[in-house]
Order: C-alpha cells, then sequence, then structure tokens
C-alpha cells in the first residue's frame, strides 16, 4: 500500500490550524496522525483531550509511562505486518 486510506489534511481551516499548533512544538510541523485526525475536528480535539490526561494526570512515572508507549507501538506494528517484526 502506498497511499495512506484517509490523506492528511493539506489546507485546513483557521480552527482546525489553531488546535494542530497545539499538538507538538511550535517550531515543527505536526505529526501525520494529527492531520489525519484533522479531517475530523471534532475527534481531533477529542484525541487531544485524551492525549492531555495521559501526559498531564496519570499516576504514571516518567520511565513507567515510556515503556508502555514504546511496548504498545511494538504491539501495533507487530499486529499489522509490519517486515522485521514476528508474527505472534
Amino acid at each position: 500500500m502506498t497511499e495512506p486510506r484517509i490523506a492528511p489534511l493539506t489546507d485546513p481551516s483557521p480552527e482546525v490550524a489553531e488546535i494542530l499548533g497545539m499538538a507538538g512544538p511550535p517550531d515543527r510541523p505536526p505529526l501525520n496522525i494529527f492531520t489525519t485526525l484533522a479531517n475530523h475536528p471534532r475527534l481531533l480535539k477529542r484525541f487531544n483531550v485524551l492525549g492531555g490526561l495521559f501526559l498531564g494526570r496519570v499516576a504514571l512515572a516518567g520511565f513507567y509511562g515510556m515503556v508502555s508507549c514504546v511496548l504498545n507501538a511494538a504491539r501495533v506494528q507487530r499486529e499489522s505486518g509490519t517486515p522485521g517484526w514476528p508474527s505472534g
């Protein structure tokens, strides 16, 4: 598959651009996951709220939070059949 199933938004409205501006460092463009979610602004807002809960209010220490992110990313890559990952 060479084309994404849902293409990232390339020309956001001013409201969506403001939300995307909060999705990462100000000196870098937003990640594709955010620009793809920007196709549905309501979903993008809710996703940012969920991310904020994990980053700000969950009682995981920084190390354990990072470990859980890495393990989840590995699981997703393995389940999606990415070459180089053992199928499980």
